[in-house]
Parts: C-alpha cells; sequence; structure tokens
C-alpha cells in the first residue's frame, strides 16, 4: 500500500510573509538612528526562518509505502528520491497520532515508554501527524509521520500482523 499525501499552501505562504517582513525591516533600519544595525541584523532572523521554511517544507515531499514486512518512507526532491528508512514491521511497536497535550502525551509515555529520538518525515507545514515507534538496537525510535487515518489503521494492521508471524 503505498501514501503520498498533498501538498498545501501554507509553507509558500509563510515563507512568503516572513521574506516580507525581512524586506520591510532590512529597508526601514536606517530610520531607526543609532539603532539601525541592530533592526538589520534582527531582519536576519526572518530572511532565515523563511529559507528554511522554504527548504524543509516546499522543496521535498515524502512517501510511505508498506509492503509485506516493511514500511518504507521516501522523499523526492526534483527528479532524485531517497529512501529515508525502511523498517522491518515486526520491530515497529505501533503507530498513534501525535499527541498534542500533556495527558495524551502522558498515555503515549505509558505506553511506548522513552523515546530515544524523533525524526519528522512530513513536508506539509502545520500538518496533523502521527508516530511510527520502531525499536533498534534495543532503542525506541519514533518517526513523526503525515498520513491519514486509513493508511494509520492498515500500517497499524500490519505491524500487527507482522508481529504475529514474527513471534
Amino acid at each position: 500500500m503505498f501514501y503520498s499525501p498533498v501538498k498545501n499552501k501554507k509553507a509558500p505562504v509563510t515563507s512568503a510573509a516572513l521574506l516580507a517582513v525581512f524586506t520591510v525591516l532590512n529597508a526601514a533600519s536606517p530610520a531607526f538612528k543609532g539603532y539601525s544595525g541592530v533592526v538589520a541584523a534582527a531582519s536576519l532572523v526572518f530572511l532565515a526562518a523563511s529559507l528554511y521554511i522554504l527548504i524543509r517544507f516546499c522543496v521535498g515531499k515524502y512517501s510511505y509505502e508498506i509492503t509485506h514486512d516493511t514500511f518504507a518512507i521516501t522523499k523526492t526532491t526534483g527528479q532524485k528520491s531517497v529512501t529515508v528508512a525502511n523498517m522491518l514491521l515486526s520491530t515497529a511497536y505501533g503507530v498513534t497520532k501525535t499527541p498534542s497535550s500533556p495527558a495524551e502525551r502522558a498515555e503515549f509515555g505509558d505506553k511506548f515508554g522513552a523515546i530515544h529520538a524523533k525524526m519528522s518525515c512530513y513536508h506539509n507545514l502545520f500538518a496533523k501527524t502521527h508516530l511510527y515507534v520502531t525499536e533498534f538496537n534495543g532503542k525506541t525510535y519514533a518517526f513523526e509521520i503525515e498520513i491519514d487515518d486509513e493508511f494509520a489503521a492498515a500500517l497499524d494492521g500490519a505491524i500487527r500482523s507482522a508481529r504475529k508471524d514474527f513471534f
């Protein structure tokens, strides 16, 4: 089963807005006598944020695939595709919606324990994401992925099936 989320327009709009703030602050910095250097330097923060959002959320695209015994995450940039992760489903603990409240985070901690590393594998800014929790070399990793509820249910079913076959 293959899933690739549709890109939204939040990242390009946010990047353009931050670039506009940089331009206005940078152009207006001479008007602040004695503080023009500080204002110009502060405007660089908006430029850096704009470039980060542009590169992180506008350029690449993630896709997810469930095979018989693996879950693969692929990032495509232009014509180049790179497999970010290719994990055995039998080593996964489960998939769940990303917790947003303290109570949900506590429940997540009770269910999966301590997470040693978390990787973000989604391409829409302010996306509703799920966490794919797996074990690798005795440590617990969480991959933040952007999937819909139908694909999450299919992934959870594939995990349960693979763990049943493995154990």
